[in-house]
């Protein structure tokens, strides 16, 4: 499993060593619902459970996540944004708010699909959030990441987009304004 970081890269939570605590990872926080906003916090502790695994498909990029997660989702009509049980995914037509927080200028919303899913349990490592906290997980590998030059350097820079996931065990509000989370 990969996280956001605030460099705008990867940190992929399976390579968890001794100074972990001072790596952070991105969160959309909706503690308080007056002020939703976007954040990096530390990651001073990990889940580590065993649950099934799905493989979803998000517009062109596919990666594997536990099956009891929830996803954000939404339309770019409606205006609302709700959280969906991953296992609901097969009942409806649901697309995934996907946003770089920290370097997209509007969210797109890219349908979402459970192309596999394993009947086989899966050690999962899982940064410990708060309540109300979803992770920021980026999609895809950085060549198929938007690309930006950088008006000073006129260097290149990559940053992924991202979908946004919390565990079943939070029940939050399921649906969100869009103009609280951007």
């Amino acid at each position: 499993m990969r996280i956001l970081t605030p460099e705008g890269g990867v940190f992929d939570v399976t390579q968890i060593v001794d100074g972990i605590n001072k790596q952070k990872c991105a969160i959309l926080d909706a503690s308080d619902s007056k002020n939703i906003d976007y954040y990096f916090t530390n990651l001073t502790f990990f889940n580590e459970y065993e649950y099934p695994a799905v493989e979803l498909q998000i517009g062109p990029y596919r990666l594997e996540v536990p099956m009891n997660w929830r996803i954000l989702t939404g339309d770019s009509y409606q205006g609302e944004l709700e959280l969906i049980d991953i296992e609901e995914l097969p009942n409806f037509d649901y697309d995934a708010f996907v946003l770089n927080p920290f370097k997209s200028y509007t969210p797109t919303f890219m349908p979402v699909q459970i192309r596999n899913s394993y009947t086989s349990v899966t050690s999962w490592f899982t940064p410990k959030l708060q309540k109300k906290q979803i992770l920021a997980v980026p999609l895809g590998e950085p060549s198929q990441w938007e690309s930006r030059i950088h008006p000073d350097t006129k260097e290149e820079i990559r940053f992924p987009l991202c979908c946004f996931f919390c565990d079943d065990s939070d029940k939050m509000n399921d649906v969100f304004d869009i103009r609280d989370v951007f």
